[in-house]
């Protein structure tokens, strides 16, 4: 599942897809941009509620391309329910939210 329809949530999503990876959905903030680029990407869910994603899809990796200031919550929501993260750059906005991410990482293996 990728967070994020522009430029990095559809690149790190071709990526992904270049190694066998399954792109079963799409979130993003703007309801009718991420419909056009999952209808045209071939992704199967499009939605502007990324939590709602989260839950709706259940996916096993989550792709995050959001704006760099709004990666913490979706990236420590990811670990939460269990998912992979790949965390386009920069991961977070402080080290100390960093080393929250990296703790709740461990802790869900």
């Amino acid at each position: 599942m990728a967070l994020g329809a522009g430029f990095a949530g559809q690149g790190h999503s071709e990526a992904f897809r270049y190694h066998g990876v399954e792109i079963a959905g799409m979130a993003s903030r703007t309801k009718d941009v991420v419909e056009r680029v999952a209808r045209e990407m071939e992704i199967p869910y499009a939605g502007d509620d990324w939590q709602k994603a989260l839950d709706d899809v259940a996916p096993d990796i989550v792709l995050v391309g959001t704006p760099g200031g709004a990666h913490y919550e979706p990236v420590m929501a990811a670990i939460e329910r269990g998912c992979h993260v790949f965390c386009d750059k920069p991961i977070t906005t402080s080290a100390e939210k960093a080393k929250d991410m990296y703790l709740a990482a461990e802790l869900k293996g």
